[in-house]
C-alpha cells in the first residue's frame, strides 16, 4: 500500500498506524495495486476520469484509492473539490424535515407550478445536490464526489441517475461497492467499472513488515500471516489489531493477538447485546453500524460472538436457550440473503423487544 520507504505522513504524525502510514499518493501504492494504479496513470495524464465504480470485497482499499485518485487530479484544491459521503449514513429528522420543506413550493409562485408539492430524496437533496450543484473551485478540471456502499441506496438510485447525467461537466463520480449486484443497470452502465482486489498475500506481509521495522518490533512471519488471516486481508483492521496488542503486552506474540483480538470483538458484542436488554433501538443501530464499518466484521462473526456472550452472562436458562434458538434461524434464514445488516437488524430488533417486555 506504500512504498518501499515508509516515510510517516505528516497527517500528520497521527498516534494511529493506519492514518500514520496512509498512502497519499499514485507512487505509494504501484507496487501494491499494480495495474489499478496504472489505470490512474492514464486518467491523471489525460487530465480526465469518466465516472468510476470500483468494486471489491470488504476492506481492499477502495476508498483509499478514490482519495488518492481524487488528490492527484485536484492537487491542492483537493479539500475544495473532494467529498466522501456514506450511502449507509441514516437520514436525520432534520436532514428529512429540510428535504420536506425545499419540496414545497409557494402557492404564492407565478406559474403552473405554484402550491405544487414534490416528493425529494432526503440522501440526493441534502446531501449529494449542494455539492454537486456549486461550480467547482480554482483550476481543478471539475469535482468529484465518491460515495461508499452505494448499493444501500436502493430506491434513490433512480434520482442518483438523474444527477449523474444533471452535472456530469461539474462533477465526476466514484461509486464504492462491494455489490455491484445491489446497483441498477442504468447506472452501471454510465461508469467505467474498475475491479480492486486484496493486496496480495505476500504484499499485505511486506507492508506490515516494513511498519513494524518502522516501530522497532521484531515480527515474526506466522504473526504475520496470523495478522492475514484475523484481518481477512483488511491491512486497516490488522495495525489497529497490532497497535492495541504492542501498547496492551509491549511485545507481538500469537497468543498476545488472539486475546486482544478476542477483547475487541466481545465487548463491543457485548454492548450490543446490553442494549438490546434495555430495547435502546437507536443505539443498536449506531453499535451495529460500528461492528461493519470500523471492526469489519463477517455476519457469522457477529452471530458467533453473540451466542459467547449470551452463554457467560447470568441469564435464565430458558431465556438463554430462546436467544440461541433466535441466533441459530438468523444464521440459517439468511444463507440466501443479499444484506446481512438487515438480518441482523431483524434479530436485534427481536431481542430488543424480548428486553422491554422483561423489564
Amino acid at each position: 500500500m506504500i512504498s518501499d520507504e515508509l516515510k510517516p505522513i505528516a497527517e500528520d504524525q497521527s498516534p494511529l498506524w493506519r492514518i500514520k502510514y496512509r498512502p497519499r499518493s499514485l507512487q505509494d501504492i504501484r507496487l501494491y495495486y499494480r495495474q489499478v494504479a496504472q489505470q490512474f496513470s492514464g486518467f491523471i495524464a489525460q487530465n480526465n476520469i469518466p465516472h468510476l465504480m470500483l468494486v471489491g470485497p470488504e476492506g481492499c482499499g477502495k476508498t483509499l484509492l478514490a482519495e488518492i485518485l481524487a488528490r492527484e487530479m485536484l492537487n491542492s484544491e483537493f479539500d475544495l473539490n473532494f467529498k466522501l459521503l456514506f450511502a449507509d449514513d441514516p437520514i436525520g429528522k432534520s436532514e428529512r424535515d429540510l428535504s420536506k420543506r425545499q419540496g414545497r413550493v409557494s402557492t404564492k409562485h407565478i406559474g403552473s407550478g405554484a402550491g405544487v408539492v414534490k416528493n425529494y430524496r432526503p440522501f440526493i437533496q441534502i446531501r449529494v445536490r449542494p455539492f454537486v450543484a456549486t461550480k467547482k473551485f480554482g483550476e481543478s478540471p471539475f469535482k468529484i464526489l465518491a460515495i461508499k456502499n452505494f448499493h444501500k441506496l436502493d430506491v434513490e438510485q433512480q434520482a442518483f441517475r438523474r444527477i449523474m447525467e444533471q452535472y456530469s461537466k461539474n462533477c465526476r463520480m466514484i461509486l464504492i461497492t462491494d455489490r455491484i449486484s445491489g446497483i441498477i443497470d442504468p447506472i452501471i452502465s454510465r461508469c467505467q467499472l474498475i475491479m480492486i482486489p486484496h493486496v496480495p498475500p505476500h504484499l499485505f506481509n511486506k507492508f506490515i513488515k516494513s511498519v513494524c521495522d518502522q516501530e522497532k518490533i521484531p515480527i515474526k512471519l506466522d504473526i504475520l500471516n496470523y495478522l492475514q488471516r484475523m484481518s481477512q486481508n483488511n491491512i486497516g483492521k490488522a495495525l489497529d489489531l497490532l497497535q492495541l496488542t504492542k501498547l496492551r503486552f509491549n511485545f507481538i506474540t500469537l497468543e498476545h493477538l488472539s486475546t486482544m483480538s478476542h477483547e475487541m470483538n466481545y465487548k463491543l458484542i457485548r454492548e450490543l447485546f446490553t442494549q438490546t436488554i434495555t430495547s435502546n433501538f437507536k443505539a443498536i443501530r449506531k453499535t451495529l453500524r460500528e461492528i461493519f464499518r470500523s471492526n469489519n466484521l463477517s455476519k457469522e462473526q457477529i452471530l458467533l460472538e453473540l451466542s459467547q456472550v449470551i452463554m457467560t452472562l447470568p441469564l435464565e436458562r430458558h431465556l438463554r436457550a430462546f436467544y440461541l434458538d433466535m441466533i441459530a434461524k438468523t444464521d440459517f434464514e439468511s444463507i440466501d440473503s443479499n444484506d446481512d445488516e438487515i438480518q441482523l437488524n431483524k434479530l436485534l430488533s427481536q431481542m430488543a423487544m424480548i428486553g422491554k417486555a422483561i423489564n
